[in-house]
């Protein structure tokens, strides 16, 4: 999806808003800007840098506050995601990242992912449940 798409639209019809996890090493988003994304858009994709909210209306109806963006960063590699573009798909990345978000949408509290985190589960634990 390109970067600068208009999430905010979208972002209001999403009961618990929208998560974007991006990384300046997903090479598959950045080859975006040669070959063009689905909607055929020649710029590097949202994987890759997030998405770029748009100044003006949207910006003065607030509309982005659900909006909520994860940058790739070094401490991710301890669930095996090395910021490419399948990183999200390892299952500790999942377990550590991904569920944590959607427990708190049951009314479990704000939560910040990430190593360090509550809730963060090392590597050890996903790999042998009860380690």
């Amino acid at each position: 999806m390109p970067q600068d798409r208009r999430t905010a639209r979208a972002t209001p019809d999403s009961r618990e808003g929208v998560d974007c996890f991006y990384s300046p090493w997903d090479l598959v988003s950045r080859i975006s800007a040669l070959i063009g994304t689905a909607d055929r858009c020649w710029q590097f994709a949202a994987g890759c840098v997030g998405f770029a909210p748009k100044g003006g209306s949207d910006a003065a109806e607030g509309l982005y506050w659900k909006l909520r963006q994860h940058p790739w960063d070094t401490g991710m590699r301890q669930v095996a995601h090395h910021g490419g573009h399948f990183g999200c798909t390892r299952l500790g990345f999942f377990r550590c990242y991904v569920v944590p978000l959607l427990q708190s949408c049951r009314g479990e509290g704000a939560f910040i992912p990430g190593p360090g985190a509550s809730g963060f589960m090392p590597l050890q634990g996903i790999l042998r449940p009860g380690s």
